[in-house]
């Protein structure tokens, strides 16, 4: 049900020294002031410990995903979404209709080549963590069932590919998440004559350990008749560098190469002309995104033979596919496709100009004309280009792409909306129910209720009050009112000063975290979105409400704090342990539990042969009584996955999402125990649970965990206990039966299991 507004309050709160408030708020609690709130303190029955211990997690399917590569035969497309390749029917470029989709892979996939009726793909996890890295060979014959006919995991993160015949040569580097030392860069041959069984064939060290580049595609390997070209970004302080190099690829990858050419900046992407032996590279000069297509003979005395340039500023490199003599481009930051004349590789001319409602991730030719995969919008565009001067979009296929943050919206009588949208993308539309139904449905418009809406930097979404309202990078706060949910109508935008670091809500206030500009409180008047008390403090970055929605819990630097949700009045703080126990300096995200508050948190290390992070679990202990100090209860054993996630807890039980995987944990005097984990082929970056309501009790089907997984798409996720044949509430999940305010506080939604009430 809809809940009415905040009270239209105007207070603000003065602006304090970080220091001195802080002395201010631990001096209260130090003499016990009578006004300070007491804190609940979570039950921990014996029972609710059992009950966890039996808690699983069970994938249900996994949706979308950001459109990468593609590989064209006949009429059909074949486009690497997420984790899955998909089969796409082109051949009527008006409609382009989904066919079939592959078993999901553990990595997002990263690149295609044929190796003769097969299809080669190469994936890797989204945040690099190395693991979930390997390559696939399929079986595309039945376009309605692609099958995977081998895996060959591999040791280093595959970055391109290129197919001749039945070898394979994939180039990779070691380097872990956040890790920017210490990292091997190879070539790799591997023999696929066996399609069955993929054999490794040789390896060539490109680069003892050294740093390694920040460059999108920092390795490219390009295929032309007898030649292998390789392109890689190099590195030398704030100086960017593209070596050319080509290998016989007829001879071993440890033979030595013969060419080896530079050029200044940074190459992001490249395409071969065999037979007038040249080489077309598109470089971007990152510090103004300038971007020029450069071409190159490589084994002519003078290398370089003409540069043109497509971008002035704000691009930032995309793919490129040749045709002949043309070329088409596509930059995903100007979003537009160019078409280029290089029939005279001296004096190359631009022909056509179309602007996309994509981001690019992949582009080829099929004919006359091009098919473009939506990168981070998922799906595919079709373009007529019979005429180069005037491009035109004909066909175009939905597909919910990357997805980064969640929310939920309940409409009176039981109808429920899920909101997803991508920092870099747009916003989605979805049906939970369709979403979650087994077996996953192929076609997207089962589950898509609206096609996206385009919305840049969306940084967190929450609904309220019967709004969405999403913070974005710098545009402030955008609300969208719901009246009709599949159309989220823009509402005026509320400009805070400073990007919304986070967002939470109690169904009617929000409350965004403005990082070193402070907190802000806001509720919906008749104006719109109004901002009813701000606190000033600095450096308040993560927040969240307790269960009874009493109490505000944040992060500031070395302290914790609760404040007042209406008023951001200033209740308790507490100074952070020793650094001997608990080593953070500011959290990625926390969920308070009672009087529990467990902080997923990057920890950083150095060395100099290491440069990464490591991410923790940590649990504290916000005592009630007259203290000054938070305790440490204990650190989850091991690493867990929280950068750039969510962390969800309730009645002992932890949830966390991020950095490659799906965590269930129970909260136990010992510190944070593990019960349960999931691989996530994408990074995990937002996480929302669904317990749905049930007339009949033994009926009920488990808890659902919607994971939003960055370019791996959506995950869905059953909660579920070991028995198989539940026979009450409890025996099933950890969630609490009692009944409680309903949140729908768009990364989570607890729902008490209850019958509705008329």
């Amino acid at each position: 049900m809809k809940q009415p507004p905040a009270p239209n309050r105007r207070a603000r709160q003065t602006a304090a020294p970080l220091s001195f408030s802080l002395l201010v708020l631990a001096a209260a609690a130090a003499i016990g002031v009578q006004t300070v709130r007491s804190w609940a303190v979570a039950s921990q029955s014996v029972g609710s410990e059992s009950r966890a211990a039996a808690t699983h997690l069970r994938l249900m399917t996994q949706l979308g995903g950001s459109a990468t590569k593609l590989a064209l035969r006949g009429g059909m497309a074949y486009l690497g979404e997420g984790p899955r390749v998909v089969a796409v029917d082109v051949s009527d470029p008006q409609a382009p209709a989904r066919r079939g989709a592959s078993a999901p892979l553990p990595g997002v996939v990263r690149g295609m080549a044929w190796s003769g009726n097969l299809l080669a793909v190469i994936y890797r996890d989204a945040l690099a963590n190395i693991g979930n890295d390997g390559l696939a060979l399929l079986d595309v014959t039945d376009a309605d069932h692609p099958g995977i006919v081998a895996q060959l995991p591999l040791d280093q993160g595959p970055q391109s590919l290129a197919a001749v015949g039945s070898r394979l040569f994939v180039t990779g580097h070691d380097a872990a998440r956040g890790q920017t030392l210490a990292a091997h860069e190879v070539l790799l041959a591997i023999d696929a004559a066996d399609p069955a069984r993929p054999q490794p064939a040789g390896k060539l060290v490109l680069r003892e350990p050294g740093v390694v580049s920040p460059a999108p595609i920092p390795l490219s390997i390009l295929e032309a008749g007898d030649t292998l070209w390789l392109l890689r970004t190099l590195q030398a302080g704030n100086t960017d560098e593209t070596e050319v190099i080509a290998f016989d690829r007829n001879l071993a990858p440890a033979d030595d190469s013969q060419v080896n050419i530079r050029l200044p900046g940074r190459h992001a992407s490249a395409a071969a002309d065999a037979a007038r032996t040249l080489v077309h590279l598109i470089m971007v000069e990152a510090s103004r995104g300038r971007v020029t297509l450069q071409t190159l003979e490589p084994r002519a005395d003078v290398p370089l033979r003409s540069s043109l340039e497509l971008i002035e500023r704000r691009g930032c490199g995309g793919p490129l596919s040749l045709r002949g003599t043309l070329a088409a481009y596509a930059d995903r930051c100007s979003r537009s496709l160019q078409i280029i004349d290089l029939g005279d590789p001296d004096r190359p001319r631009l022909l056509g100009r179309l602007p996309l409602d994509i981001a690019s991730g992949d582009l080829a030719w099929s004919g006359d004309r091009i098919v473009l995969s939506g990168g981070a919008m998922g799906g595919l565009l079709i373009v007529d280009a019979a005429d180069p001067a005037r491009p035109s979009a004909v066909g175009r296929m939905a597909a919910l792409g990357s997805v980064g943050r969640l929310a939920l919206h309940l409409e009176p009588g039981g109808n429920a909306h899920l909101y997803a949208s991508d920092p870099e993308a747009g916003l989605w539309t979805l049906d939970p129910r369709a979403a979650a139904a087994e077996p996953a449905p192929v076609d997207p418009s089962a589950y898509l209720i609206s096609g996206p809406l385009d919305l840049p930097q969306a940084a967190d979404l929450v609904v309220a009050d019967g709004r969405l309202v999403v913070g974005g990078w710098s545009e402030g706060l955008r609300p969208f009112d719901l009246a009709t949910p599949g159309q989220p109508r823009p509402l005026p935008t509320l400009s805070q000063g400073r990007r919304a670091e986070s967002l939470t809500t109690d169904g009617r206030r929000i409350y965004s975290g403005l990082g070193s500009v402070g907190l802000a409180a806001l509720s919906f008047g008749p104006e719109g979105l109004e901002e009813t008390a701000r606190l000033e403090q600095p450096l308040i970055w993560q927040i969240d409400l307790s269960a009874d929605g009493q109490r505000l819990v944040g992060q500031a630097l070395g302290a914790f704090f609760a404040l007042d949700p209406v008023t951001l009045q200033p209740l308790r703080s507490w100074a952070a342990p020793a650094p001997d126990a608990f080593k953070v300096n500011r959290a990625d995200s926390l969920a308070l539990d009672g009087d529990t508050l467990h902080l997923g948190v990057a920890a950083y290390t150095y060395n100099p042969q290491v440069n990464s992070y490591s991410d923790r679990l940590m649990s504290l202990r916000l005592d009630p009584a007259p203290s000054t100090m938070a305790v440490a209860a204990g650190q989850a054993p091991g690493t867990i996955g929280s950068w750039a996630g969510r962390v969800l807890a309730e009645d002992g039980l932890i949830l966390v999402a991020g950095d490659g995987q799906l965590s269930v944990l129970r909260s136990t005097a010992d510190g944070p125990l593990p019960l349960a984990e999931w691989a996530s082929p994408g990074s995990g970056s937002d996480l929302l649970r669904w317990t749905r309501d049930c007339a009949d009790e033994a009926a009920c089907v488990p808890d659902l965990l919607f994971l939003a997984d960055g370019d791996a798409g959506l995950a869905v996720l059953a909660l579920e206990a070991d028995t198989a044949t539940p026979t009450a509430s409890a025996d099933r999940t950890a969630t609490p039966t009692a009944s409680r305010p309903t949140e729908a506080a768009g990364r989570r939604l607890w729902l008490p299991r209850v019958e509705r009430k008329p």
